[in-house]
């Protein structure tokens, strides 16, 4: 037996509004996935579309009402455990592949099967991959390095090793930049 959707039924999602809002302790990341709404966000009005996503850190004051037929994604970091570059509202694109990891993300929080990988860092690194570099800097194309990268361009004393950012990302160092020699080619 193959599922066959209705054509002729009408889906009708209200819209939503929610006023007043301020996470303590939870940065927040709403990604619209379809449809559209209209936020205010300390204070500045901003409309979020679908394929966009907005970062709102911890303690931030803000508002929304969703457009009807809309879907609002809510993501939430613990801010006490996840140390974000991103310190201001920030709109961030979602391309096909963020909304991969966005939908794993949110599925994982209703699953008892969980990934072996740390969703939230990588939508983390999504996030964080809108801080731009100063002029004349190459950075990296790789997600796990281009949030080290980030992380050193806006907090340049941060005391991590390599071997801490590849710890902590779940991925290893290269000998040659952990202290460890490498062989040698021939």
């Amino acid at each position: 037996m193959t599922y066959s959707p209705r054509s002729d039924l009408a889906v009708e999602v209200p819209r939503f509004t929610a006023a007043s809002l301020n996470e303590e302790s939870h940065h927040l990341l709403l990604w619209q996935a379809k449809g559209h709404t209209r936020f205010v966000v300390d204070g500045r009005p901003l409309t979020l579309t679908a394929g966009q996503a907005l970062w709102i850190p911890a303690r931030t004051d803000h508002r929304f009402t969703t457009a009807p037929n809309s879907a609002l994604m809510p993501m939430f970091f613990d801010a006490r455990a996840v140390t974000s570059v991103v310190d201001v509202p920030t709109l961030v694109p979602i391309d096909a592949n963020a909304e991969t990891l966005c939908l794993a993300l949110i599925g994982s929080k209703y699953s008892l099967v969980q990934p072996s990988a740390d969703l939230q860092e990588m939508v983390l690194a999504v996030v964080e991959a809108q801080v731009v570099a100063p002029a004349g800097i190459t950075m990296p194309r790789s997600l796990t390095a281009l949030r080290v990268a980030r992380n050193v361009v806006l907090n340049p004393a941060d005391q991590r090793s390599l071997a801490d950012w590849a710890a902590r990302s779940c991925t290893s160092a290269p000998a040659a930049w952990s202290g460890r020699s490498s062989p040698r080619r021939a």
